[in-house]
């Protein structure tokens, strides 16, 4: 096949699109978020109902980024 002939094959997606790089950050249960925080996991799932930690819940589990827990930790006030 010659240069001017166009090719028979679609792009690869490298060649299509910018590469762009995800990062998915690992997700923690209950259990193991409220571990960090030292509190019950009762506790933290009703956190995240009532909107004062940010947590993700799928079907009946809830589920903390790791990051969202430290950004809740350093926003708290001391005493």
């Amino acid at each position: 096949m010659s240069a001017s002939q166009p090719s028979r094959f679609a792009p690869s997606p490298s060649q299509s699109r910018p590469r762009t790089e995800f990062i998915f950050e690992q997700l923690l249960d209950s259990e193991e978020a409220a571990q960090l925080l030292r509190i019950h996991p009762k506790t933290l799932q009703r956190m995240a109902r009532n909107g004062q930690i940010h947590g993700i819940q799928v079907g009946k589990l809830w589920r903390f980024r790791a990051s969202d827990l430290e950004i809740w930790l350093r926003t708290r006030k001391a005493g």
